[in-house]
């Protein structure tokens, strides 16, 4: 079984209709540049994963923590698209061929299972198909989004269902437990694998014994630091004569307000020392989800966030 449905999804379920009648071969055009424009990038599930931890789960369990990304490698501007996508949890690289069918009025994806992975750090000139996949599915256009129904036979245990927006990706293998940690999956909750944006980090550490105007001989500075905003850290220690550990974190989620008058978005920088915990936090701040930078001053320890202008994948 191929490792994709070991992957693992905040408690929102969607449900997907068969659009296949009510979509002409034209529109699906217009959904292969939907899946051509939203899916390269990175996403990761460590929002869903925290606001489980913070209310609870269904049924089923927590879902597991999950990474995933996309690079455009190939195809045509209307017909045809290939990805290459890995999956950091399993250190899985897959080719995900996306083709516009007539018949199905819809756009076909094929996957090929790649045993190297060290083509996912290549300059992709040459990509092998690799193994194929032998469930495919078909993508349709939703209400702000496309969406994926396997099709077909060779289903039993790699039975999709995708949806694919701005905010992210989200996952349902409908033939085995997908990602989830109980043996039978019954709350039909996705993984939830949202959108990440690149942003530029900071520290500031005021070694132990040193003046708060010490100059840089006396400080841990490090910068700069590339983190993506959905739950990504950097771990390092303090350059002094008894190191200190530290481990920056960024995650831009919902904040988990019990009584629902503060349950809005946002964008949280923390600073933890020696391990993630809620009684290490050394320093904290947070912002509007659409910020374009956090930052705090804690004293002779800071850090800080901004956007930062994409780069191509590496």
């Amino acid at each position: 079984m191929n490792k994709f449905a070991k992957c693992g999804f905040i408690c929102l379920c969607f449900a997907f209709t068969n659009a296949v009648n009510a979509q002409s071969p034209t529109e699906s055009v217009f959904v292969l540049a939907d899946i051509v424009a939203q899916l390269p990038g990175k996403f990761d599930n460590e929002p869903q994963v925290f606001l489980e931890q913070s209310f609870g789960t269904g049924h089923s369990g927590p879902h597991r923590r999950t990474k995933f990304e996309a690079k455009l490698v190939g195809g045509t501007e209307t017909q045809s698209a290939d990805f290459l996508v890995y999956l950091e949890e399993n250190k899985l690289v897959e080719r995900w061929r996306f083709s516009v069918d007539a018949d199905l009025r819809g756009v076909r994806m094929q996957r090929f299972a790649i045993d190297d992975v060290s083509l996912w750090h290549s300059d992709l000139t040459h990509v092998p198909d690799g193994a194929p996949i032998l469930c495919d599915h078909v993508w349709f256009e939703g209400q702000g989004s496309a969406y994926a129904e396997p099709i077909g036979g060779g289903c039993d245990t790699e039975a999709y269902n995708f949806l694919l927006s701005e905010e992210g990706l989200w996952v349902l293998n409908n033939a085995t437990t997908g990602g989830r940690l109980a043996p039978v999956q019954t709350d039909r909750i996705h993984t939830k694998l949202f959108r990440a944006r690149r942003m530029e980090c900071f520290v500031n550490i005021l070694h132990m014994g040193r003046p708060v105007d010490a100059g840089l001989e006396g400080r841990t500075l490090i910068n700069p630091i590339y983190l993506h905003d959905r739950g990504d850290t950097y771990e390092f220690q303090t350059a002094e004569e008894n190191p200190r550990k530290f481990i920056l974190k960024l995650r831009r989620s919902m904040w988990p307000s019990r009584s629902g008058r503060n349950f809005v978005p946002m964008l949280i920088l923390y600073l933890y020392r020696d391990q993630i915990a809620d009684g290490a936090i050394a320093g904290s701040a947070w912002a509007a989800a659409n910020s374009d930078r956090v930052a705090f001053d804690a004293g002779g320890i800071g850090a800080r966030c901004k956007d930062a202008a994409p780069v191509a994948s590496r």
